[in-house]
């Protein structure tokens, strides 16, 4: 039969159970917080993002029909001029705008374009043939 351990023994023994975990769950949570967050490439998943936009649609919902009528109505505009790259302002920088601009009751158009990539030089800013544009509405669908 074995003999129980003195009571300073335990103690001892006790003691540096609790310091050695102690010890290992600051070791733990250092290590969590100084270690490298994994670096991002353009076109892998996030975690906690999504890409997926869609939704389905009940067979019997009303579709929404458009038609392209620029040409015609003699819109001519090109959205971001320049070769494009995963700038933010590539999507954002540009908008349109509607209303009656002049008070003749037709709705008139504005939009506004974005120069280039952010990473243009001052001669290639100067360059670029993107403006903003007011469309004038005749009332006759141009």
């Amino acid at each position: 039969m074995r003999q129980p351990l003195p009571r300073r023994k335990r103690l001892l023994l006790l003691t540096g159970a609790i310091s050695g975990v102690f010890i290992l769950a600051i070791g733990i949570t250092l290590w969590l917080i100084s270690r490298p967050e994994p670096e991002y490439r353009p076109g892998e998943d996030i975690e906690g993002i999504t890409a997926e936009l869609a939704r389905s649609l009940p067979p019997d919902f009303p579709r929404i029909k458009f038609v392209d009528v620029a040409q015609q109505a003699g819109i001519h505009f090109q959205h971001f001029y320049g070769t494009r790259t995963t700038q933010l302002p590539e999507d954002m920088g540009s908008g349109a705008a509607w209303g009656d601009y002049d008070n003749d009751g037709w709705v008139d158009l504005f939009v506004a374009n974005e120069i280039g990539p952010l990473t243009l030089s001052q001669d290639e800013i100067k360059a670029s043939p993107a403006t903003c544009k007011l469309y004038h509405n005749n009332g006759d669908g141009t």
